[in-house]
C-alpha cells in the first residue's frame, strides 16, 4: 500500500511542477516579439516584408482581415516568412496575436500620419 501511495505522491508533484512551470512562464508582449523577432525582416522590408511604417504596404493586407494575418503568422508565408514553429523559440498564441495587433496598430498610426500629412498640403 505504501509504494501505491508512493508513486501517486510523485506523480501528483510531478504534474504539479509541470503545470506551475507552464503557469509561471510570461508571454511576450506584441512589442517584444515584434522587437525581438518580427522587426529583423519588417524593419527593412527585407523578403517582401512590409515595412512597418510602410502603411501603402499594408493597406492590402490590412483589407484581408486580422484573421488572414494571424493566419499568416502561424503557418507562413512561403519562403518569405516562417511559420510560427520555425523560430528559435516557441511562441504562443497570445504572442502571435499580440505581435500581429501591436503591428496592425502601428500600421494604423502611419495611416493616420499620411493622412494628416497629405491633408495638411491642400
Amino acid at each position: 500500500m505504501c509504494s501505491r501511495y508512493s508513486i501517486c505522491y510523485a506523480v501528483c508533484i510531478a504534474v504539479g511542477l509541470s503545470v506551475c512551470t507552464v503557469a509561471g512562464a510570461r508571454d511576450r508582449s506584441g512589442v517584444e516579439i515584434y522587437n525581438d523577432i518580427c522587426s529583423s525582416c519588417h524593419e527593412n522590408g527585407d523578403f517582401a516584408a512590409p515595412k512597418l511604417n510602410d502603411f501603402a504596404a499594408w493597406k492590402p493586407r490590412l483589407a484581408t482581415g486580422k484573421r488572414a494575418l494571424y493566419q499568416s503568422a502561424f503557418k507562413g508565408l512561403g519562403d518569405n516568412m516562417p511559420a510560427r514553429n520555425e523560430y528559435e523559440s516557441h511562441l504562443s498564441d497570445r504572442e502571435i496575436y499580440d505581435a500581429v495587433n501591436f503591428m496592425v496598430k502601428k500600421a494604423e498610426q502611419y495611416s493616420s500620419d499620411t493622412d494628416l500629412v497629405a491633408s495638411s498640403r491642400h
